[in-house]
């Protein structure tokens, strides 16, 4: 049986839906991460080309309804969320659990009674498939209707010097005219294209915990406990303290222009 991981092909496609419960009531907080990375075991190949395209953009892993037996690695570096009322959570319900999160995180709305019972995991656009047994990596960036399987020539009748081809041949043919300039055997098939990222927003130098932000706001943290090392966190400054699970800021950065300013 192989070992298969789960990746996106762009970052900021990975999200994790967390379900909370009150008495008869829900909240459903939403979180998007840059990265993450999943595996499962299998003798065949657990996603078919078509999952791998994801193009419905909603591939479901460890979903409550499709009881996948798909294991959670990581989730890498938290870049936005957002909460929603679900079963007769009223709107006071859903401001009350926001207010406790950004407060104290998990112990801040544990103590108003909710609980955290259920996680959703989904990914969006084309995804990566591997085989960590063998290193073989499926891509859903490959579209199998554009890996070309025959190069085919013109005629003497229209390309006069060339040698006549048989149409359908396979590279390479006899062409008196041709000239090598390349190291044979070429590579064949598919070159999965480098996926164009957006431009990251140019950050501030690391400072450390004694000099504080300016203003209040999320920052790019580094922690004694550092869970997501290298990779850094994000932690609210309220004004007066850090707040990020319980743990122990060290160093802190955010963002070097304002990007409202033209």
């Amino acid at each position: 049986m192989a070992t298969w991981q789960l990746e996106t092909e762009y970052k900021k496609s990975s999200n994790e839906r967390q379900f909370w419960y009150k008495d008869d009531k829900v909240i459903i907080r939403e979180e998007g991460y840059r990265w993450s990375t999943f595996t499962v075991e299998s003798d065949d190949i657990p996603l078919t080309p078509d999952e791998l395209k994801n193009d419905d953009d909603c591939y479901e892993l460890m979903s409550i309804d499709n009881g996948e037996n798909w294991e959670m690695q990581e989730m890498i570096d938290g870049c936005w969320a957002d909460a929603e009322a679900g079963r007769n959570c009223t709107d006071e319900d859903l401001a009350a659990f926001e207010e406790a999160w950004e407060e104290n995180y998990y112990e801040g709305v544990e103590a108003l009674g909710w609980t955290h019972d259920d996680t959703e995991y989904f990914m969006t656009g084309p995804l990566k498939l591997t085989n960590l047994d063998n290193g073989v990596t499926y891509s859903g960036l490959t579209d199998p209707a554009t890996v070309p399987t025959v190069i085919e020539f013109p005629s003497e009748e229209v390309a006069p010097g060339l040698a006549p081809v048989v149409q359908g041949s396979h590279w390479p043919t006899p062409n008196s005219n041709f000239k090598e300039t390349a190291k044979w055997p070429f590579q064949t098939g598919y070159i999965k294209p480098e996926p164009k990222e957006p431009e990251e927003p140019e950050l501030t130098d690391w400072f450390p915990v004694s000099i504080n932000p300016v203003r209040k706001g999320v920052y790019e943290i580094l922690t004694q406990e550092s869970i997501n090392w290298p990779h850094p966190n994000k932690g609210l400054w309220d004004g007066k303290k850090w707040n990020f699970l319980d743990h122990t800021v060290t160093e802190w950065r955010g963002l070097a222009k304002d990007p409202g300013a033209k």
